[in-house]
Formats: C-alpha cells, structure tokens, sequence
C-alpha cells in the first residue's frame, strides 16, 4: 500500500496519481503506482524469501531482492545492489485489507 497515492506538494505532479514515470521502458511510464507488481520470482528457503526482484518505480530499477514475512499482513522486503544484500535498503509492506480497496481505488481479485 502506498501511503500517498497521489504526488505531494511541490511535485511536478502534484495531486496526479503516482505513476510509473521513470520506468527505462517508455511504454510502462503511465502505468499507476497503486497495484504495481514490485516484487517477483521469490524462493521460499527456510523462513526466508530469496533469489527474486524487487522494483522501485521512484527511480525505474530492479535491485536484487529478499523478503521474510513479519506478521501475517506485514512483509520485511530488501532491495539490494548486489546479491548478498550488503548494499540494500530494508522497507515494510503491508497487505492491503478488503476494507481499504475503496480507498485505494482497488479492486479485489477473484482467487
């Protein structure tokens, strides 16, 4: 979930829904923020999720990723540089919960 779904003041988009504008591929720069996949290809090793991706959309790159569940709606997800994680930034994703969709704009999905 992102916390502001829309660009902050003093923005060049102010107001707009976040959008993917920095993605490298140019066909991709409008898609929202809000339901983007960022996170891929995981390997459950132990208790641990590895060997997949992560994306950031704020600069348009895929680090190396990891990930390890905290909670049963809370998600420790590392992007890193290199493989071994040395070089990374540690961030927490909640799930977003039925409730919240609306807000978000979100549609649940059928399973």
């Amino acid at each position: 979930m992102v916390k502001n779904p829309t660009y902050l003041k003093g923005d060049r988009d102010e107001g707009k829904m976040q959008a993917d504008r920095n993605n490298p591929d140019k066909s991709l720069r409008g898609r929202p923020v809000l339901g983007l996949q960022i996170v891929g290809d995981l390997n459950l090793e132990g208790e641990n999720l590895k060997g997949g991706w992560v994306y950031d959309s704020w600069n348009g790159k895929e680090y190396y990723g990891r990930a390890k569940l905290s909670g049963s709606d809370t998600l420790k997800l590392k992007g890193s540089m290199d493989k071994f994680g040395i070089l990374g930034y540690t961030m927490k994703a909640r799930r977003v919960k039925d409730k919240d969709l609306g807000i978000y704009g979100l549609k649940k999905e059928g399973i």
